[in-house]
């Protein structure tokens, strides 16, 4: 929704820190709410099933750039109610995702406070607390890179959504490689493994975004090995850039790429195509952006008699073949083309996903695109 908010001439700005590029999108949600809405319906006519409420980075350490700190709660009601009134226009129809984002800037694992885990669950309970009030039908931890992220937001959305049924998706950003290591390098399996700790009793879906498509179905593969509840969905929703996150990280940053060993991450096929953060983070992550309808007929779980783990020595999962990108919109050369995405996402459903959809890049005729190919595959 952020990048897409841009591309409709909404606070465009030269600005190049990733939370000041999309706070424009984000304060759209009180200064022109019936673009905010016009979009999420967009979304929902092209075949969504989940949208994700635009409020991605509305968090305390973006607004206090601005100076807006006291708009975290009516910024976020009304990103629930723009959302809602999408699907009120949409005849009733959809699911909307309650964003609880990361708290500083995405990708940015070092920003993440280490013994900071009570204040982060408090800032946490209150956007979670918030979303639930106005009525969304989940919540959507999203573009976390820390297992404590992962924690906190988590016990807070847990805690908000006590005396509920509503579910719990939670999703995390990982290295765009087959080794399966969160921006923070933490394996992925650590953060699925602490969410079962906690426990999350309304925990519904385990997924990944705001990384390339090929480096999602590495991560889909592995989940799909974990001993996992059987009900519990796995999948993922890409970036559509062709330059790879952590490429255009180690661009930027001067610090080594995380790693068990510190060495250069390895690349997941050839030209791995990803997933490139022109500041934003994601599918309504102003990150992310809404999520496309889950298969009908998901495919059956297949469960490896091991786990894998960072530091197993056998072989991850073979990841797939970076696919061609033969329609690219027009005047770009930077962004997957409909087919090409949703290529990926049909990759990811015979990988054993259960829900698909779309972050950084992917627009609604993306996910038009992505509904019709998965209509067909089942």
């Amino acid at each position: 929704t952020g990048h897409e908010l841009k591309e409709r001439g909404v606070g465009a700005s030269a600005c190049e820190d990733m939370e000041c590029f999309f706070l424009p999108g984000a304060l759209a949600n009180l200064t022109h709410p019936q673009t905010v809405t016009a979009l999420h319906l967009e979304y929902l006519r092209a075949g969504a099933d989940v949208i994700t409420t635009n409020n991605f980075v509305v968090v305390p350490s973006a607004l206090s750039t601005i100076g807006r700190q006291e708009d975290l709660v009516p910024l976020t009601r009304a990103a629930v109610r723009n959302a809602k009134r999408a699907v009120a226009e949409n005849g009733g129809v959809g699911r909307i995702a309650g964003s609880l984002p990361p708290l500083f800037e995405s990708y940015r694992h070092r920003q993440v406070p280490l013994n900071a885990a009570g204040d982060l669950q408090a800032v946490y309970t209150i956007i979670a607390t918030v979303l639930v009030e106005e009525g969304v039908d989940l919540l959507l931890v999203e573009t976390v890179s820390t297992v404590r992220e992962v924690e906190a937001a988590a016990r807070a959305a847990e805690a908000a959504l006590r005396g509920t049924d509503k579910g719990l998706w939670v999703s995390a950003t990982i290295e765009d490689d087959e080794r399966g290591l969160l921006r923070s390098g933490e394996p992925l399996e650590a953060a699925v493994r602490a969410l079962v700790a906690l426990p999350c009793p309304h925990l519904r879906a385990v997924l990944i975004n705001c990384s390339s498509p090929s480096a999602v179905a590495c991560a889909i593969r592995r989940l799909k090995g974990l001993d996992l509840p059987p009900d519990l969905r796995v999948g993922g929703y890409a970036n559509a850039f062709t330059t790879p996150t952590s490429e255009w990280l180690r661009a930027v940053d001067t610090e080594p790429p995380p790693g068990p060993a510190g060495g250069a991450p390895a690349a997941c096929g050839p030209g791995v195509p990803a997933a490139r953060p022109s500041p934003e983070s994601l599918r309504d992550s102003a990150p992310s952006g809404p999520a496309a309808a889950p298969p009908a007929n998901p495919q059956p779980h297949s469960r490896p008699n091991h786990e894998p783990d960072a530091d197993d020595p056998r072989p991850p999962p073979a990841c797939p073949d970076p696919l061609a990108n033969p329609n690219n919109a027009p005047g770009s050369d930077t962004v997957l083309g409909p087919e090409a995405y949703a290529a990926h996402c049909v990759e990811w459903v015979q990988a054993g996903a259960t829900v698909v959809g779309g972050c950084c890049g992917v627009g609604p005729r993306h996910i038009r695109t992505v509904a019709s190919r998965l209509k067909l595959k089942t």
